[in-house]
């Protein structure tokens, strides 16, 4: 049971004057779902080290659905409560982030959320006033300020800056990626999404920290590439090659038939990376690829079943942050009592207990 764990999790859940790509150093995976042939690949390939800690149950933390750090305090986001809970490296529970509420210094719906590497304050989006709101890790207000467009993820720089991404059409809000000043201020666009252009895929995390100066993106479906972005440069690192081609009058459409289309579509998701990995799912509503790509190797594994993803390091949870070469991942509960080889590893958890957060150290 435990072997269909990692497979599950995994595959269930520019403008010229910024981007100085060399075109020819830009890595080229190509993907077509038709073809039979899956890549054997090695959990051990990308995962050396995992351990486990267990967190304090002095508040119930719930459903989990992004994990920050900052030094040696672990930030566990729960949206539907609107709880930002914060956890030592050790288990040990510190405090807890809860201003949801009409207030002047609350936030009606906690939509997106990051942690400032450079002092641990809480930056959050609240997606009900359009409002970035900034607060210290004790849980103050430092300060806040509205946002004219509509946005599906950000990023808070080492500097104090924002990255601000959007794939999806909103009338006349901005889409694309930009970059915004520590006030929201608007600097420049880094990627462009042409207007005409509508089919956004699903919304899952397209910014993720490689560490405190590097953030890597995985754009939309209109171009298809993976942007690394530092200080204010952009560059095309990846281009992800389909042998699907999106028919134009689909990609004219906001809401798309997936039942009615699939196989004529394509969207990706899940994406992590690290300094040597980049990895990501993508699927045509029909059939489903997990690619692993290496770029130390210039390689890249595409599984397409089970059988060819051999867990010789089994991982247990649901991934849920990936930086500076570890990536944190929650295993419930729920699950652990699900599971007679999960009871056995963990005695101590309970029904009542908090999740346990696995700590994957990747290879370099």
């Amino acid at each position: 049971m435990i072997k269909k764990l990692f497979f599950f999790l995994f595959v269930a859940s520019t403008m010229a004057c910024t981007q100085t790509t060399n075109k020819s150093l830009v890595k080229q995976v190509y993907i077509d779902f038709e073809k039979e042939d899956s890549t054997k690949f090695y959990t051990s390939q990308i995962f050396s080290k995992v351990s486990y800690v267990n967190l304090e149950n002095m508040v119930p933390v719930g459903q989990i659905d992004k994990v920050c750090q900052f030094e040696n305090v672990v930030y566990l986001c729960n949206r539907n409560e609107g709880k930002i809970h914060q956890f030592d490296t050790n288990g040990k529970y510190l405090t807890t982030l809860n201003k949801q509420g009409r207030a002047g210094d609350e936030y009606i719906k906690l939509s997106i959320f990051d942690v400032s590497s450079d002092n641990g304050d809480v930056h959050i989006y609240d997606e009900g006033r359009k409002r970035m709101l900034v607060y210290s890790k004790e849980g103050n207000l430092k300060r806040k300020f509205d946002i004219e467009d509509i946005i599906r993820d950000f990023a808070i720089m080492d500097n104090g800056n924002y990255l601000m991404y959007t794939p999806d059409k909103n009338g006349e809000s901005r889409r694309g990626l930009w970059l915004t000043d520590s006030d929201g201020k608007f600097i420049k666009q880094l990627v462009d999404i042409d207007q005409k252009f509508q089919y956004g895929g699903i919304y899952p995390q397209y910014l993720y920290h490689i560490d405190n100066k590097t953030i890597g993106l995985m754009g939309g479906e209109d171009k298809n590439n993976f942007y690394m972005i530092t200080g204010e440069d952009v560059s095309i690192q990846m281009h992800a090659n389909f042998e699907i081609s999106i028919p134009s009058e689909l990609k004219q459409q906001r809401i798309i038939d997936v039942s009615k289309d699939k196989k004529h579509i394509y969207t990706k998701n899940n994406y992590k990376e690290s300094h040597r990995w980049l990895w990501f799912h993508t699927t045509d509503f029909d059939k489903s690829i997990l690619c692993f790509y290496d770029k130390v190797n210039d390689k890249c594994y595409q599984v397409k079943a089970q059988e060819n993803l051999i867990e010789d390091v089994v991982i247990l949870g649901q991934s849920m942050s990936c930086y500076n070469d570890k990536m944190i991942n929650v295993v419930y509960a729920s699950s652990i009592i699900a599971l007679p080889e999960l009871r056995e590893k963990f005695p101590e958890v309970s029904d009542t207990s908090n999740p346990v957060l696995e700590i994957v150290e990747l290879t370099k």
